[in-house]
């Protein structure tokens, strides 16, 4: 159309120059009406031509709307939403680990039981989860996490964490039964075994100016300083307040916020009963717990104080309270330098008398270069009455001690490939008739101390 009016332009313009020499008698007021009535079309043309561009524009976005309308009631557009706004992320990780004490287990016929996969988690296997089996190869960790993220444009989400490999073994209820069939299946297959760490609805809510964030199904625990991730822990191995005093995960509904722009956040929620259960799903009784947290963080500290207090079944469908109080402190003095602090305290009322424990941990790691890491951590914890399941017998007053020191190094092959070495030291120390608690040499002897050793393998992506 734009062509069209052109033409018609020039035509004009060579019939105004042309005019006075075909009709030189042509008076002047002649001329100037003829080029005004020129200019007249010429802009009747133009506006023409724009509205009917403008048309074509108005048309063609609603056919683009309608057509974005029909992809997403039959799916298509739904999906590339879905795939768009979907988070992916995970690793694999691979350890071998030796026990100085070389343990021997009394097992019953086994041909080998010094291969048992509880050989370093002592008599009650309640310390070192994930890594328990002596001389051993095994898939630690092989972990896919999906992720659709919530913010003030897309309030409603989910997270979904699936866990494969030995960490998934030792999750729940899997290891309650003495042989192998009870932790990894009748083959012993530790690789196979799987786990739903999280899986759980998002949804923020509008109320604050940051909004309450509510999650409902399975969740992370708000306690402790180390996680079953471990790439988000500066040692291989877990510490004793994770393994004995610290749920893993919850089966409930949380609702967490920020305040402002002060650095303190706050968490309410409830879920199914159960302190130290692995996700308390199902739930075997009507007791709930109640799970509160307060925090503050800063420039280079932080504070985080979680409290977790309900009531189990126990003495003959008697319920009786269970809680625990926990404190984290982080500080990170420079971009080289990460430290926390990790103090607990839990109770239990066992009918007639109190089983309680405590203790504190101790972590840091410093990085030598951009892709070499030292770190250390030392754990103390007190069980009395026996809280853990340790020596102290109930009612007794007796205290088993519990001490632990780690040392690791970490070297970052790739951007995604790290590898991992480390030593630990164990003891422990009881007031009662038997204080001691590692497998060792010979058969089926009982120690007082044990020394580890491993390396571990991550690749993250």
């Amino acid at each position: 159309m734009r062509t069209i009016t052109k033409l018609f332009a020039m035509s004009a313009c060579m019939l105004l120059m042309g005019a006075p020499l075909a009709v030189a008698d042509q008076s002047s007021d002649e001329i100037a009406e003829m080029r005004a009535m020129v200019e007249q079309l010429q802009g009747q043309v133009e506006a023409q031509s724009e509205q009917i561009e403008h048309q074509g524009e108005v048309i063609r976005e609603a056919r683009l709307t309608q057509s974005r309308e029909d992809d997403s009631r039959f799916g298509a557009s739904g999906i590339m939403a879905f795939l768009q706004r979907l988070e992916v992320d995970g690793h694999v990780a691979a350890s071998y680990f030796w026990n100085f004490n070389n343990p021997s287990i009394e097992d019953g016929d086994r041909r080998d039981s010094s291969q048992n996969p509880y050989a370093n988690q002592g008599q009650n296997r309640n310390i070192y989860p994930y890594h328990g089996s002596h001389n051993s190869f095994q898939l630690d960790q092989a972990w896919f996490g999906l992720e659709h993220p919530i913010d003030e444009e897309n309030r409603a989400g989910f997270r979904f964490d699936l866990v494969f490999g030995t960490t998934a073994s030792n999750f729940g209820n899997a290891n309650v039964d003495g042989d192998f069939g009870g932790r990894c299946g009748w083959a012993g297959d530790c690789t196979s075994s799987n786990y739903v760490h999280q899986a759980y609805i998002q949804y923020l809510i509008p109320m604050t100016s940051n909004g309450i964030r509510m999650k409902a199904g399975k969740f992370a625990t708000l306690v402790g300083a180390e996680v079953a991730n471990t790439t988000a822990n500066f040692n291989v191995t877990r510490g004793i307040l994770f393994s004995v005093m610290q749920p893993v995960d919850h089966v409930g509904v949380l609702f967490d916020t920020e305040w402002g722009e002060s650095g303190f956040t706050s968490a309410l929620g409830v879920a199914n009963s159960g302190i130290n259960n692995y996700g308390a799903d199902p739930d075997y009784d009507k007791g709930k717990a109640v799970i509160a947290q307060l925090g503050w963080s800063g420039e280079t500290f932080g504070a985080a104080t979680t409290v977790i207090w309900g009531e189990d079944t126990w003495d003959r469908g008697r319920y009786r309270s269970n809680g625990l109080v926990d404190l984290v402190l982080t500080w990170d003095p420079s971009e080289k330098l990460s430290t926390w602090l990790n103090f607990d305290y839990g109770w239990r009322d066992a009918g007639g008398y109190n089983q309680q424990a405590y203790g504190i941990a101790v972590a840091g790691r410093y990085a030598v270069t951009e892709r070499l890491g030292l770190s250390t951590r030392f754990e103390w914890l007190a069980d009395e009455d026996g809280y853990a399941g340790w020596n102290a017998g109930p009612d007794t007053g007796d205290t088993t001690d519990m001490f632990s020191l780690t040392g690791t190094a970490d070297y970052a092959l790739t951007n995604n490939l790290m590898v991992r070495g480390e030593v630990r030291w164990d003891t422990s120390h009881g007031s009662g008739p038997n204080d001691r608690e590692y497998w060792s040499r010979p058969r089926g002897e009982i120690a007082q101390n044990q020394v580890t050793s491993g390396v571990e393998l991550v690749y993250e992506f």
